[in-house]
């Protein structure tokens, strides 16, 4: 995968990932980005979630209820990429 195509899936990402948490707007991770190929981890996470589940509504709320948390602990801790991949790979 090309960098532009990496750049075109994080733009298209979903805002959970552009975001980081979306319920936790206090503290220092607030001040760090996720790295390109830690987000596009991220990505994968979300859309596995995605496809489980009965509907599409309880699918995408799910999605965001546990990629923003993990999100949000990833800059907490100051994971790596190789640490996210781990994390998101356990996951799937």
């Amino acid at each position: 995968m090309t960098k532009v195509e990496r750049l075109l899936r994080l733009a298209a990402a979903p805002e959970v990932v552009k975001n980081g948490s979306p319920d936790d707007d206090s503290g220092p991770e607030q001040t760090r980005t996720l790295d390109l190929f830690s987000a596009l981890e991220f990505i994968q996470l979300y859309q596995a979630i995605l496809k489980k589940g009965d509907n599409a509504q309880n699918r995408k709320k799910m999605a965001e209820a546990r990629t923003g948390p993990a999100i949000a602990r990833a800059l907490k801790e100051d994971w790596g990429h190789r640490d996210v991949k781990q994390f998101v790979d356990k996951a799937i």
